[in-house]
């Protein structure tokens, strides 16, 4: 069986490394915004565990490295990308060093 979590982190590492993942500003709440270097997925397919069948997720997914941030993320904490600005809604932690940021579009 495919274990997705480690290739989908593994392919977002690649794709920061070689520079094809973009500048977003992370803002954490209560903090100071920064840039960082970050994969942004508007709508990702994920693997249906239990069926093994592809699911669209209609929420996007920030991929990004845990090194560039100053704290963990949290609910509530805001993303800008290409102009637009989303709040943080289901972070979850891949332990490869890596966050996949569900988000939800603010404006």
């Amino acid at each position: 069986m495919v274990d997705w979590p480690t290739l989908e982190a593994r392919q977002a590492a690649a794709i920061v490394r070689s520079g094809l993942g973009e500048p977003v500003e992370y803002t954490p709440q209560g903090g100071q915004p920064a840039t960082v270097r970050a994969v942004f997925e508007p709508q990702p397919i994920e693997l249906d565990t239990d069926t093994e069948v592809a699911v669209l997720d209609v929420r996007p997914v920030l991929y990004i490295r845990e090194a560039d941030l100053l704290a963990a993320p949290d609910e509530g904490d805001e993303v800008v990308v290409d102009g637009k600005r989303y709040e943080v809604q289901a972070p979850e932690q891949d332990g490869r060093g890596w966050w996949a940021l569900h988000l939800h579009f603010v404006s």
